[in-house]
């Protein structure tokens, strides 16, 4: 599926003018935490959150999926299940299907 050309507009300007990290106190910086802050905003409506955590932003879908494979392993015991859509991204696969990260929920479950 092909992005609108305002997805493309959206993109190119903040590339151009606000690729940065967020969170410091030069202009350019605080621009793009504004960004970042109304994106948040503007998807917790989409899903009806509640606030702060609802909705997760990232550089991509394999290094979101990381960071939740990195989170379960701190609350799954040894036993626990995921469930994993053969439909689902790549990434997601990749991850949660990696023996290093059974090893490491194992060996938290196990503590």
């Amino acid at each position: 599926m092909q992005p609108t050309k305002s997805v493309i507009d959206a993109i190119e300007s903040f590339m151009r003018n606000s690729f940065v990290h967020p969170g410091a106190s030069y202009p350019q910086s605080q621009a793009a935490s504004r960004l970042v802050n109304r994106a948040h905003e503007l998807l917790n409506e989409v899903v009806n959150g509640t606030g702060i955590g609802d909705v997760v932003l990232g550089n991509n879908t394999s290094y979101l999926c990381q960071m939740l494979a990195e989170c379960y392993q701190k609350s799954l015991k040894s036993g626990d299940e995921i469930i994993v859509a053969v439909a689902n991204h790549e990434g997601s696969k990749t991850v949660l299907l990696d023996d290093d990260v059974h090893k490491r929920i194992l060996r938290h479950g196990q503590n």
